[in-house]
């Protein structure tokens, strides 16, 4: 009843604010952040809403296995609320409209507003503490300012409304799209209304202090040349790294973190980095000591002024002077393995966010199938068992190192200062 409430008094506020400009004076002022992906000492909830740009991203997982590789004793989750082609109205995802729509040919356009009301619900249901707001690609599209002052309205609107949940925003703005199935001239005109949509979305970070990220100026160098795209428009894998890479990079979250340990001569440890040291030891050959690193660290370097030979959990992994560079081969593998589970938890979700028969659950032929909607709260148990075993895998390991010292050879005593005998007698000649 209390979840109710909630999204019918959201939908009220965002219907009511319609006819109401953005007056910056009442907007909310006691933003819960905490640093600037908003991560509380509790449990987090970062939540992407927007169209194609991030509804893609799950496809990869790259930011969410970064984020999660690098915080791994954080409570984080992420949902990710991206529609194919949608817009800031919900356009896209309010498909067949309500039930109320038994023509599902035809759009639900005697139901205005019920997109947004759609779009409302997702992000209500989601429970979000940090919101990062994906739309504007949409904007490239527009024929002439009445149209750009449409979509600013809608956007506003869109703003308005996470205002009232007193959430962590970030506001991300559309990347420049790549020549590729289109004329020049065509590109010029779209890549200017994204100029502007960037610019206006960038003003209303400011106005609002939000955190802004522009992907405009950042993520595609050369529009003249497809690199970063599929089709000039939407993104490739190489896109979706760039773009983790700019939001790590905006966010100051580094992606890989780095450990690293020097030695002395005698193997004591002078200084450690992303790591800690425990239970040192000196053994025939060198020392040893359990290695803990921080943020899933799977790779890093020994330094010591003498050669040094670096064993793993019993395993020689690196042998040299001066620095050794290392893999740890099993965090690896977990990474690799996180990254798996952050994408099968995604898909879970896209279930759950918009079943394929839908129709037949909720709307116009829920007769023929509605008594299996029930099945549905499934897929959110099912969620929260993937995200357990992402956390089970994300806890940080301990490793156990030996380090073997290489010394250069020294024979076992100093014979030049050693008086030897000989072994045979010295036969002198006699003199005639």
């Amino acid at each position: 009843m209390m979840r109710n409430y909630l999204i019918c008094f959201s939908i009220a506020y965002l219907l009511l604010s319609c006819g109401q400009g953005s007056d910056s004076s009442q907007l909310s002022t006691s933003k819960l952040t905490v640093n600037k992906l908003g991560l509380s000492k509790g449990d987090s909830r970062i939540v992407f809403v927007g169209g194609t740009l991030i509804s893609s991203m799950e496809n990869y997982g790259y930011f969410e296995t970064s984020v999660i590789m690098h915080l791994p004793n954080r409570s984080i989750s992420f949902r990710n609320l991206g529609w194919p082609a949608d817009d800031v109205f919900g356009l896209a995802r309010s498909q067949f409209g309500s039930a109320q729509n038994t023509r599902s040919w035809q759009p639900p356009s005697a139901e205005e507003g019920f997109g947004s009301k759609v779009l409302m619900e997702h992000i209500l249901q989601s429970n979000p503490t940090t919101l990062i707001i994906g739309y504007g690609a949409e904007a490239a599209y527009v024929s002439n300012d009445a149209a750009f002052d449409l979509f600013k309205s809608g956007y506003q609107r869109l703003l308005d409304f996470a205002d009232s949940l007193q959430l962590t925003i970030i506001l991300l703005s559309p990347p420049k799209q790549e020549l590729a199935l289109i004329d020049e001239t065509s590109l010029l005109n779209r890549n200017g209304w994204l100029n502007k949509t960037s610019a206006f979305i960038g003003d209303q970070a400011g106005e609002r202090g939000y955190q802004f990220i522009n992907l405009f100026e950042s993520l595609v160098e050369d529009p003249s040349k497809q690199k970063y795209t599929q089709n000039g428009v939407q993104l490739n894998e190489l896109g979706y790294q760039k773009m983790c890479d700019l939001l790590l990079q905006e966010l100051a979250i580094k992606q890989f973190l780095e450990f690293e340990v020097n030695l002395n001569t005698s193997g004591e440890v002078q200084s450690v980095r992303n790591a800690k040291v425990t239970n040192w030891a000196k053994t025939v050959r060198g020392v040893q000591f359990n290695l803990t690193p921080f943020g899933m660290a799977y790779q890093g370097r020994f330094s010591s002024t003498d050669p040094l030979a670096i064993y793993i959990d019993g395993s020689l992994r690196g042998k040299g002077k001066d620095s050794i560079d290392i893999v740890i081969p099993q965090d690896s593998i977990i990474y690799a393995k996180i990254k798996a589970a952050v994408f099968e938890k995604n898909r879970l979700h896209r279930y759950r966010l918009r079943p394929l028969n839908e129709a037949y659950i909720y709307l116009f032929r829920r007769h023929e199938m509605g008594h299996l909607a029930y099945e549905m709260d499934d897929f959110d148990k099912l969620v929260l068992e993937k995200e357990a075993d992402i956390d089970r895998l994300a806890g940080s390991s301990t490793h156990q190192i030996n380090v073997e010292i290489i010394r250069p050879w020294q024979p076992p005593k100093n014979y030049r200062k050693m008086r030897c005998r000989p072994l045979f007698p010295i036969l002198i000649p006699l003199k005639n």
